[in-house]
């Protein structure tokens, strides 16, 4: 589960940081953060040289709010080999673990949590509805 992102406030201190040299480490305790997470945000918005708070927060919003492209509706060729083995009874999690290996001859990266999400949105993430009923559980689903 990912984390809460950096509010404006926490990047703002970010920038103070840098500003006094401060090693990510520092800046990381000061805001309670991992100083991983400090170094991600400073190097994927400019550095220490270019780091802008006001631009980092842009950024960040923008990232948020970008339209998703479901992974099986971008690639088709996935999404049946997917729903093939959904009616062949297989499990989302062998069907993953299969397609990374190219076990079949297809060779994708899939989480079986993603084809779940695929599934359970009937019709609407790449995958046909019904798919559901070929999955192993001990209640069914309506």
């Amino acid at each position: 589960m990912p984390a809460e992102p950096l509010t404006m406030v926490e990047r703002e201190e970010i920038r103070v940081g840098i500003e006094l040299g401060e090693p990510n480490a520092v800046i990381g305790d000061r805001l309670g953060r991992c100083r991983g997470t400090i170094g991600r945000e400073i190097g994927r918005n400019g550095g220490r040289v270019a780091y802008c708070a006001v631009t980092a927060e842009g950024r960040a919003v923008l990232q948020r709010r970008r339209d998703k492209v479901p992974k099986l509706v971008a690639d088709r060729v996935l999404a049946v080999y997917v729903a093939k083995r959904l009616k062949l009874k297989d499990s989302p999690m062998t069907i993953s673990i299969e397609a990374a290996r190219g076990v079949h001859g297809v060779v994708g990266s899939i989480s079986h949590e993603c084809i779940y999400q695929s599934i359970y949105q009937r019709g609407r993430r790449g995958l046909d509805e019904g798919l559901h009923k070929n999955l192993h559980r001990k209640q069914s689903v309506p």
